[in-house]
Order: C-alpha cells, then structure tokens, then sequence
C-alpha cells in the first residue's frame, strides 16, 4: 500500500526546523533563546519535518518559566491554526520546505534533566531552573534531600561576589533573608526554593528554619 508523503497539519511549539522533538518549549529556555513559537505545518512521516505553513513567533520574558511560556504559546497556538485553516480554506496555502541544515533535534525530557551542577556558569543554571519548572524542576541536594529550586537569579552584586570570592561551588553564603550559592562561573541568589517534603516557601521563610546557612554546600 502507498503511504501518502503528507497528511493534516500538524503545530509544533517552536519555530521549526530548530527545537525539533519533544519538549520544544523546556530545551529552548534551557538552551537561552530569546524568542520562540508556533509552527504550523503539513504532517510527515520524519518527526517535526512537514514543510512550513505559517510561523507565528514571540519573544521570551527575561524570567519566564516552562510552565509560564507554555500557557502564552497555548494562547499563541489557537490563534496560529485559526488563521491556518482560513488560508487554507481560502486556497492560498503555500507550504515551504523545511532547512534541514538548520534542523535540531532535542530528546524526551527525564526526572535527572534537572539536576543542578554547580560547577556551571550562573546563566547556564538559571536558565536550566527556567526550563524545568514545573517539572522535572531544577533541583540539587541538602543533606541527602532533594531540595527544588523553584525561582533564583543570576547575581551580579560585587559585594557578594567579594564575600564568596574563596568559596567552592555549591556553597552556600546566607545572611538573614537571602542566600546565594557560588558556581562555576558566577553566583546565583536563591528566590524560592522547597526541601524534599516541605512545601516551597520563599527563601526568607526556609532560612528561619536554620537548614541553610553560610558555609553548607548543596548538591551532596
């Protein structure tokens, strides 16, 4: 039997050929882009490889979540196949073939995709903590528990760059209501974060507690 090259359109949360697979949405938050999409295209038998009918592309906030940029491009998505099928009812569809030397392909997302290494420079975990939240999340170790890094920051105070200046990365430098943790190129300050049975607070609440303080060291 013929298996037709071409079926129904298909929309894919990114701007196609990159991002191809998966979790479109997480990867490329991860990976820092800066804008992203909606790509509305003919079905092929190759993952993610139909030709091109429509992009429909936005920039990505500076702080924005998976979970934050997956609802804007739900919004986006709805607006993108209206308009496709008013093209293509209006037989003014043209569909462009895809660059496949711009192609990218990015696996299934796993539990241990968003483990914390500190070792990594402060935009490199940040923008992991952006695109595994809320799920698998950014996490990393206290005490042999898992503990979330539900929102942080990338700091740039030259204060508390001077004050961990001879810290190792993964420890921590907590005064009453922040606390920061050194990396391997830079800091990053802790916003909200949730130990492993505890519900997530803000990080002025979890300090109160005492289980985090200057000198500890995440991730053992």
């Amino acid at each position: 039997m013929d298996i037709p090259k071409y079926g129904v359109i298909n929309i894919h949360a990114s701007l196609l050929p990159k991002y191809r697979g998966s979790s479109p949405i997480q990867w490329c938050l991860v990976n820092g882009e800066k804008k992203t999409g909606i790509t509305i295209m003919r079905t092929a038998l190759a993952v993610d490889s139909g030709d091109i009918l429509l992009h429909k592309e936005i920039n990505i906030l500076p702080e924005e979540n998976a979970g934050q940029l997956f609802d804007r491009l739900a919004v986006l998505g709805g607006q993108a196949i209206v308009q496709a099928l008013e093209i293509i009812s209006s037989g003014q569809a043209v569909y462009i073939p895809q660059d496949e030397k711009s192609a990218t392909h990015y696996p299934m997302i796993n539990k241990e995709d968003g483990k914390i290494d500190w070792a990594n420079p402060a935009d490199s975990i940040f923008n992991r903590m952006r695109g595994f939240t809320p799920w698998p999340s950014a996490f990393t170790y206290l005490d042999g528990k898992i503990f979330k890094i539900s929102k942080c920051r990338v700091c740039g105070d030259v204060d508390i760059a001077e004050n961990m200046k001879e810290y190792s990365c993964g420890e921590v430098y907590a005064s009453k209501s922040r606390a920061f943790v050194k990396t391997g190129d830079g800091i990053v300050e802790l916003i909200e974060v949730q130990l492993e049975g505890k519900k997530s607070m803000e990080i002025s609440a979890f300090l109160s507690g005492g289980k985090l303080k200057s000198g500890v060291k995440l991730g053992e």
